[in-house]
C-alpha cells in the first residue's frame, strides 16, 4: 500500500474498512520509522489478525520483532 493509493482512488471507491486499515497502516509505518518498536509490533499484529494472508504485514512484523 502506498500513499498514492488514496490519490488514485476516488473517495467513494474506498469502503470504511479499507480506509480504516489504510489509516492504521500509515500510523504503523510512522511508528516503525520513529523506532517505536513495541507499538509498531502491536499494530502489525492487529493488522495481520484482520488479514492473516498478508505477506506485507507478516514481513514487517518479522523485521520489527528483530529490533
Amino acid at each position: 500500500m502506498s500513499s498514492d493509493l488514496r490519490a488514485d482512488c476516488a473517495e467513494s471507491e474506498i469502503d470504511e474498512a479499507t480506509r480504516a486499515e489504510l489509516d492504521q497502516w500509515h500510523t504503523t509505518l510512522a511508528m516503525v520509522r520513529s523506532q517505536q518498536w513495541d507499538s509498531a509490533e502491536q499494530s502489525l499484529q492487529s493488522l495481520l489478525a484482520g488479514d492473516p494472508q498478508s505477506g506485507l504485514y507478516q514481513l514487517c512484523l518479522e523485521r520489527v520483532a528483530y529490533y
